[in-house]
């Protein structure tokens, strides 16, 4: 039992670690060096979590799908109502939140790309769900452990996106954290890569049809399996 709390603050500790050197790295001209960093990071923590098994609810990959669809639509429309609220209270602002570090996925290289839409999606969810999310929820509950995770990861964004930004990113932090507990680790990294995939998506009218009416469906999902298994996502709160 020592040995696994060790691991499990070691785990922590390396993922501080990442978060801190994050900025220094971000303004580093090589993206494949950021790229090996988070990959040494990643590899890191799974060897120290090797024994830490979160177990989710068992859910068919039709239903997960659906129920990330409606995650993200729910995150998406809470998202808009802040961006609407502080536009309309800022006029200003407006142009605030349309900027930001990450130029569009056409002004993307391929290894951006890579590392927008496959990379960062991967590592992100290893540290702050599998690493602060998983390691935290042992040792001062569930529900608290949520809500950390979601600032931290929304903290760490700000050197990308403006600060009006980092509630929506704490919006996301909470969908991707129900997600970890319900599903696991794999379906919260692609509700991680699908919400970053989302503007190549946007390209297509079709697509966006019936991703949206699948979504209209996997919002119910989304409310009906966290509220009926929120035992296992906010513990005894």
């Amino acid at each position: 039992m020592k040995n696994e709390s060790r691991r499990n603050l070691a785990a922590l500790l390396l993922a501080i670690a990442y978060i801190c050197a994050g900025p220094l790295m971000s303004s580093l001209s090589m993206p494949p060096l950021r790229m090996l960093f988070d990959g040494i990071a990643a590899l890191s923590i799974l060897i120290l979590l090797k024994d830490r098994r979160h177990e989710p609810v068992p859910l068919s990959p039709p239903w997960a799908i659906l129920f990330i669809l409606g995650g993200i639509m729910i995150a998406t429309i809470l998202t808009g109502a802040w961006v609407e609220l502080v536009t309309v209270a800022e006029p200003a602002q407006e142009a605030v939140i349309a900027t930001g570090k990450i130029p569009p996925i056409e002004a993307r290289s391929s290894l951006q790309n890579l590392s927008v839409l496959v990379l960062g999606p991967t590592v992100e969810e290893i540290i702050y769900r599998l690493a602060i999310l998983g390691g935290l929820s042992h040792l001062i509950g569930k529900a608290p452990a949520l809500i950390i995770s979601a600032m931290v990861f929304a903290a760490v964004h700000a050197d990308v996106y403006p600060v009006a930004i980092l509630v929506p990113m704490f919006i996301m932090g909470i969908l991707l954290g129900i997600t970890f507990f319900l599903l696991g680790l794999p379906w919260a990294i692609v509700t991680h890569m699908f919400n970053n995939m989302r503007p190549l998506i946007l390209e297509s009218n079709a697509l966006t049809v019936v991703v949206a009416v699948f979504s209209i469906w996997g919002m119910w999902v989304f409310l009906s399996r966290t509220i009926r298994l929120r035992r296992s996502v906010f513990g005894g709160w």
